[in-house]
């Protein structure tokens, strides 16, 4: 999608056969891995929220379409949209430089687009995506992920960036919950909630 807008030694006879080495663990997710990391905030998330997440079209033409969706909590948070495309590529639609923070109101029902100028159509190449909405306690940081201006909205690494960062990551939440900004004392309510829709981009 493109941003549019304001964007192996024979044993000897009858010695017995050695015993077969042992299957070598599953290795993790190299770098950043997208849908992992959504299955991980999906898993991780509070119910309380019962965030819904409604996409208008689940298949987008190229050059025709562009995606809109609609996001309601049953608490009130900050809302953000993360964005796959299936290759690799993974944007913050949300909040982006013209919509600034966004907090939600529990039972707001907030559409996307929303009418100032900024929107994502789907371009080449085909691919199956998917995004991720997110509402949460507290705002949340993601400036430790490096990510990238992307016309109006930001880009967050892959390949061997985002191994390196996410090999020094030492937080207690799926990475892509982004760093839960505090207050300077009293209690921190780290607690969010999570909703997934698949996107297929085609011809």
């Amino acid at each position: 999608m493109a941003t549019t807008g304001a964007a192996a030694e024979v044993p000897a006879p009858n010695a017995a056969a050695p015993a077969p080495a042992p299957a070598a663990a599953a290795a993790p997710p190299s770098g950043l891995d997208p849908l992992h990391e959504f299955d991980r905030l999906l898993a991780a998330q509070s119910p309380e929220y019962a965030l819904q997440l409604k996409v208008q079209r689940s298949v987008l033409h190229i050059g025709k379409d562009e995606l809109a969706f609609d996001i309601e909590s049953a608490r009130e948070g900050y809302l953000y949209v993360l964005v796959y495309d299936g290759r690799g590529g993974l944007l913050q639609l949300l909040p982006n430089t013209v919509s600034g923070t966004i907090k939600l109101r529990a039972g707001q029902r907030y559409h996307v687009p929303s009418g100032n100028g900024v929107y994502l159509q789907a371009s080449e190449p085909p691919g199956a995506g998917a995004m991720l909405a997110l509402v949460t306690a507290r705002p949340r940081d993601y400036s430790g992920l490096d990510p990238t201006k992307a016309g109006t909205m930001r880009a967050l690494p892959n390949g061997a960036e985002a191994a390196k960062i996410m090999a020094a990551y030492k937080g207690s939440q799926p990475i892509l919950a982004g760093r839960t900004i505090c207050p300077a004392s009293g209690a921190c309510d780290e607690s969010f909630g999570a909703a997934e829709a698949k996107i297929d981009v085609v011809k």
